[in-house]
Order: structure tokens, then sequence, then C-alpha cells
């Protein structure tokens, strides 16, 4: 029997999912996600008028849960975006569609921002998901977390499941000392508008504590080997002490 432990002060299951609307439930891109995984929600309660003055959004710090809904030490400090909007057309038959049909966006030429405080310090993959509003195509979105800048390609939101780097895009991310994660988003080029449905912080823990499906595979035939030379051991033990 094989067990695998993650520990970690910031969230025990390694993995936090922010989806920006109404609550989600389910798998996203993380392969350390499960189809029950719990999402937080930002949700036009914690929020103050947009374009608040100090350039925060937030009426006060949004504690986050971690994927199985435990406690962490990680929080929302800040926020900042034009609009948060909660409808918009996209295909039926896409199983993450709950978390792709609400958004918050930045108008062309403008910036976001998404601040994460309370995180370990250590190494961290970053999933934005960003599907473009009404099937448009040529709405690409730049993200930079921290100091890595990354971003997804255009896309007319009709692929129908989660594709890289077409509805969303992932970095390999270093949080340092002060534990804080800090996010821009924008329009990949100067006419476009940026989306961001949702955001995932993995633990680079966590992944590496799933085993690819060729390992457990070698690790069952592995286990049956043990058991027939074990079984074949004891026989033969048997057969000489009668």
């Amino acid at each position: 029997m094989v067990s695998m432990m993650i520990t970690d002060r910031a969230y025990a299951s390694g993995l936090i999912n922010l989806n920006f609307g109404p609550s989600y439930t389910g798998l996203a891109a993380s392969p350390s996600g499960t189809p029950s995984d719990f999402w937080n929600s930002m949700d036009y309660p914690a929020l103050e008028d947009y374009n608040a003055d100090n350039g925060n959004d937030l009426e006060e710090p949004l504690s986050l849960l971690d994927s199985k809904k435990n406690e962490t030490s990680v929080a929302l400090t800040g926020y900042y975006s034009e609009h948060l909007n909660y409808i918009r057309d996209s295909e039926t038959a896409f199983p993450g569609n709950a978390l792709m049909n609400s958004y918050a966006q930045v108008t062309p030429g403008n910036t976001g921002t998404i601040e994460f405080t309370g995180l370990t310090p250590g190494t961290y993959k970053v999933y934005v998901y960003s599907q473009n509003e009404n099937f448009l195509a040529n709405n690409a979105l730049s993200i930079t977390a921290n100091t890595v800048t990354f971003s997804t390609k255009d896309s007319d939101g009709t692929l129908g499941n989660f594709e890289s780097p077409y509805n969303y895009a992932t970095a390999t991310v270093i949080v340092g000392n002060d534990t804080n994660l800090l996010m821009t988003f924008s329009g990949l080029s100067a006419t476009t508008q940026g989306d961001v449905n949702g955001i995932q912080i993995a633990s680079m823990k966590s992944i590496e504590a799933v085993p690819e499906p060729g390992s457990v595979m070698l690790l069952g035939v592995g286990g049956i080997l043990v058991f027939g030379f074990m079984n074949l051991k004891a026989r033969k033990e048997s057969a000489f002490n009668i």
C-alpha cells in the first residue's frame, strides 16, 4: 500500500480555486483537482463600487478555503477590474461551462489586479482561465504573476474542453517570504479586452504527488510480481518443511 501525504501550512490539499462569479464545483485543468472540488466565489457582496479611488474593489480581505473546503491562511487582499459579468454565451456541453460563464473584465488598454497573501513561500503552478466573450475571437489575455508573464491565444469560446493556451494559460511562479502573489491582467493587445474566468493556485508538492498513469501501472505490475515471488517462496519453504 502506497500512501502520499501533503503537508503545507498554507492549505492542506495543496490547491486553491477562485471563480469570478457564482459558485462552481468541479474539475478544471490542474492535475491535482477532483470532480468534487470546491471553488471560492468572487461575488458582488464582497465588492465596493467599481473604480474605487484606492484601486481596490474589495470591501475587506476575502479568506479563501482550499479545494476540500479546509480553512487556510490564504486571502484575496487586492482586486480591481472594471466589470464582473455573470452571463455570456458559451457551449452548454462544455463540462466546465459553469466556471467559464462568468468573468472579471478590463476594457482595452486597461489593467486589472488580483493579489493573494498568506501563501507558504515556495513554487506554485498558477492556472488562469479566460474564455472569450460571446464567441468573439481576437481576445487573448496577458497575465503577469509576480515576475512571470504568460498569455492565452485567440479563441472564440467553442473548444468544448479545457485546452491550453486557448481557454487557459499556466505558469510556474515563485512566492517569496512576503507570502504574496500579485497578478495583473489585460488584453494581449491594446485593442482587446481582458477576461478572467477563474484561477487555480496549486503547490508543486500537490502536483508531484499525483502519479502519472504509467507510474500507477508500473506500481501495479510491480506489486503483482512481488506478490507472486513471495507466494512462490512460501510454497517452496512449505514443501521443504514437509
